[in-house]
């Protein structure tokens, strides 16, 4: 039996994550810790890949560079 992420081609580690499912849960944990703190910090989700990523620090995105100076690492990359 194939998996959903060999059905369409991505067969490595990972592959078979419901991405639009982690992406809701992460939004409703952000959105839970805002309730509980009062809203004194707003929290913005942003998803991107590596790739996006990478192409956004080579060209200088603000974004990409504050999360580079000022992120912290919740676990390092495989």
């Amino acid at each position: 039996m194939s998996t959903g992420g060999q059905r369409v081609g991505y067969n490595s580690v990972g592959a078979d994550c419901d991405v639009p499912q982690i992406r809701k849960l992460a939004r409703d944990a952000v959105y839970d810790i805002m309730w509980r703190y009062d809203f004194l910090r707003l929290i913005s989700l942003r998803f991107l890949t590596t790739s996006d990523f990478e192409t956004q620090s080579e060209k200088g995105f603000s974004f990409v560079g504050n999360v580079e100076d000022e992120g912290v690492v919740l676990w390092s990359a495989a």
